[in-house]
């Protein structure tokens, strides 16, 4: 993700096949909408759908009971169990010192360094 200027603001990846893109997707918007560090928005719990099978699943306390409850009310069905989904990984330049911060999930094995 660049900055306005053209530069480099942080980069975020996982393994993951299907829950890519929706995990991806949540640090991006941890980040930019919600003012999160890349460790905080990695450590956020996270959620997926996809079409088939059709249901939600979230990671453990990824919702509050008032909002599935909400959603179910809604038709949307939950996974049997929540369950862990990502291994993320990522590298955001703070803008003052222009320090490599590096995040990792604590769902998974790895290290993210920055100097």
């Amino acid at each position: 993700v660049l900055r306005p200027d053209g530069s480099l603001y942080f980069t975020i990846g996982t393994p993951g096949g299907t829950t890519i893109t929706n995990t991806v997707m949540q640090v991006i918007t941890n980040i930019i909408d919600h003012g999160m560090n890349i460790q905080e928005a990695i450590d956020a719990p996270h959620l997926h759908h996809q079409w088939l099978p059709d249901e939600i699943v979230e990671e453990p306390l990824g919702l509050s009971p008032e909002t599935r409850h909400a959603l179910e009310g809604r038709g949307h069905h939950f996974a049997a169990e929540p369950r862990n989904m990502s291994d993320l990984q990522g590298i955001m330049i703070e803008p003052e010192t222009k320090m490599r911060l590096g995040g990792s999930d604590s769902r998974q094995e790895g290290a993210a360094i920055g100097y």
